[in-house]
């Protein structure tokens, strides 16, 4: 009696299983947002590079935009965070649209009840 309660559910997730792959894999799915009028239109994209030129000189990310868009961006040291030394801004935007994407630099925030680690941190 036992064995039934183990096998029915396991012959119904594994049907399930196969009945979802074949529905995204062989069933055509689009991503959401696509239509089947879609005539296919094509982005160009350049890849942009950002050198750590404060660091050792190397490419610290690339990214890939539209050809037709501007980007600027740079990487700062901070060397007396030792918890995160480095901050990065991105930006890229379309110069004849409103369209913008930006990446902001990261902050780091934290919480402690310790005296020694609060003076660190808030003096710096």
């Amino acid at each position: 009696m036992k064995k039934v309660f183990i096998v029915i559910p396991l012959i119904v997730v594994v049907v399930v299983a196969v009945l979802g792959v074949y529905v995204l894999f062989f069933q055509g799915a689009k991503p959401s947002g696509s239509s089947s009028t879609d005539t296919g239109s094509v982005v160009k994209c350049k890849t942009v590079s950002f050198i750590d030129s404060e660091g050792i000189g190397t490419k610290a990310f690339s990214m890939l935009i539209p050809t037709d868009w501007q980007s600027e961006g740079n990487i700062d040291w901070i060397l007396h965070n030792p918890a995160m030394p480095v901050k990065g801004e991105f930006r890229a935007w379309n110069p004849d649209g409103a369209e913008e994407f930006t990446f902001f630099p990261n902050q780091a925030f934290f919480s402690s009840n310790n005296p020694m680690i609060e003076h660190w941190f808030m003096n710096r």
